[in-house]
């Protein structure tokens, strides 16, 4: 993870800091290991030049310890002719004494700085391989975009959640709407339903009438024709009631005008008409009387129409019912109407979420593929991702590199130790102590030809091959190190466990680091040993405590 890759970066930025500081302790160190070992030579310089001189001198020392009648240390003889006589130059052993004090003083500020630059020389190496070859503002720079990295993983976690939170608003959302358009479907649906059954009562009605008017009959066209059949009717029942009413009027006008056509020349109505007329009147008169004449002729014709007939027979339709259900028709027309267009308008803002949510959801994809593909590496680096066959972790397979190294240096030092019987081998399998695997180690009996677990090997067989390890590793140190020298090696015990053949193979190879340069030294209490090894330091342990003799 990127706070994993901070730490990290500042990790390698402590190392790299602590390199600086150690390479510069180091090179102080150098300075006084050179200055300590100057004055180391021309202390052990006088305490020699001190002790051979003493030595020519010692007949005048002892020369000095002769007491007249007593025995002399050296020949045993109790007179003395001729004492060696002292010189002004003659040195005592006080001042050889002092001479080897302050020699050893030298030796033992020499060798504490001499361990001092060698940890911190252990030191430098820890820190170089933490800071991975990165200078202090290389390891800096690291740090710097770690950081960044950081930043960018946490704004991108908060757009993350943020777009996480959006989604789920508009998952919400979009299920109100989806119930919304449920809803409404549902009342369209029922809409639909009673304007079927409206229609179905219409039909129905339509039907009976049908049935009343009998075959042959159309419902909407006789209905049609008795509306205009009777709307004739009425009329022509308004003109027959205008006729009468004119009728009496123009009888009584008759009567009255016979009353004065009797006192006048004129025998009748129509001389008078004639002698007052014009031709033109005359014309237009009877053409008026053709027409009214033909309209009555048809208005006769009509009120004799079987159809209009049986239309009259008929109960007087409720036409206020049928144009309040017309009105109901409307209102419902006109809801379904509005409840399609409002369910038009939710589906276009549906449209538009979705088209946000599918921008959020492409926006938020390749931070989820980012997060995965972290997630699997960490996985993978901590040994818990399922393509982790073995589960070691990313450290356990950095040592085992390390350990796969360190058994090649030591085949080669342990074929001269057991003549090529043994080889050892390294293994990703678990082991004792190894949780995570990839330390392993295994041991090829050539003889046999059969892969062996070390703890079966025997008490000699397993110091040998530690010795080996210990060998390649320090080689494999100095060839790391630009050749610098693991100088001086210590052998404690171990070597009581060995048969004389075998002891005799470790030895040859101890001899051959020997006379390589470095200084091995043996901790051991066998005799055999004691035959071998020319330059020895022998503990004897004593009331008093340990006494050191060297021979």
């Amino acid at each position: 993870t990127a706070q994993a890759r901070l730490d990290e970066a500042q990790g390698r930025r402590a190392a790299a800091d602590q390199v600086s500081r150690v390479a510069a302790d180091i090179s102080r160190l150098t300075g006084r290991v050179g200055v300590a070992r100057d004055r180391q030579q021309v202390a052990r310089a006088d305490w020699l030049d001190l002790r051979e001189r003493r030595l020519l001198g010692i007949a005048a020392e002892l020369a000095g310890q002769l007491r007249a009648g007593v025995g002399c240390l050296v020949c045993g003889s109790p007179v003395h002719p001729r004492p060696a006589a002292a010189s002004q130059l003659q040195v005592t052993a006080d001042q050889e004494t002092a001479a080897l004090e302050r020699s050893q003083a030298c030796d033992d500020e020499h060798a504490r700085l001499m361990d001092l630059a060698a940890c911190r020389r252990v030191e430098l190496a820890t820190a170089a391989s933490r800071a991975a070859g990165l200078d202090v503002c290389e390891a800096q720079v690291l740090v710097t975009r770690a950081a960044r990295q950081l930043d960018a993983a946490g704004r991108a976690h908060t757009e993350c959640e943020s777009l996480t939170q959006q989604i789920s608003r508009l998952d919400v959302r979009r299920l109100e709407v989806e119930k919304d358009v449920i809803a409404l479907d549902a009342g369209c649906a029922l809409m639909r339903e009673r304007w079927l059954h409206d229609l179905a009562e219409v039909d129905r009605m339509r039907s009976v009438l049908s049935r009343e008017l009998g075959p042959g009959v159309r419902v909407d066209h006789t209905l049609a024709n008795g509306r205009v059949a009777l709307a004739a009717a009425i009329e022509l029942s308004d003109a027959v009631h205008e006729r009468a009413r004119r009728e009496v009027t123009l009888a009584e006008v008759r009567s009255e005008l016979l009353r004065g056509l009797a006192s006048t020349d004129f025998v009748d109505v129509e001389a008078v008409r004639t002698a007052a007329m014009a031709d033109v009147d005359i014309a237009a008169a009877e053409a008026l009387n053709r027409s009214y004449d033909a309209d009555v002729r048809d208005a006769t014709r009509l009120v004799d129409d079987p159809v209009l007939a049986a239309a009259a027979a008929l109960p007087e339709a409720d036409l206020e019912e049928l144009q309040s259900r017309v009105a109901e028709f409307d209102e419902q027309r006109m809801s379904a109407r509005t409840a399609a267009e409002r369910l038009a308008a939710r589906r276009d803002r549906l449209d538009v979420l979705v088209g946000k949510l599918d921008e959020a959801i492409a926006r938020w994809r390749p931070l989820v593929d980012r997060r995965d593909l972290a997630a699997a590496v960490a996985a993978l680096c901590a040994g818990t991702a399922a393509d982790n066959l073995t589960k070691t972790k990313l450290s356990h397979y950095v040592l085992a590199v390390r350990l796969e190294q360190v058994v090649a240096a030591a085949n080669l030092r342990l074929a001269g130790i057991c003549g090529g019987r043994y080889q050892l081998g390294h293994s990703m399998d678990r082991s004792v102590g190894d949780s995570r695997g990839g330390l392993g180690l295994l041991v090829l009996d050539n003889y046999s030809g059969r892969r062996r677990d070390p703890a079966t090997l025997s008490g000699g067989e397993t110091f040998y091959v530690s010795l080996a390890l210990a060998l390649g590793l320090a080689d494999l140190v100095r060839d790391e190190v630009g050749g610098a020298e693991l100088s001086t090696l210590f052998v404690d015990e171990g070597f009581g466990s060995l048969d004389s053949e075998t002891l005799d193979e470790v030895m040859d190879e101890i001899d051959s680091l020997r006379s390589g340069g470095r200084c091995v030294g043996l901790v051991s209490h066998l005799s055999e040993l004691r035959l071998r090894i020319p330059v020895q330091l022998q503990v004897n342990a004593t009331r008093r405590g340990s006494a050191i003799h060297a021979r």
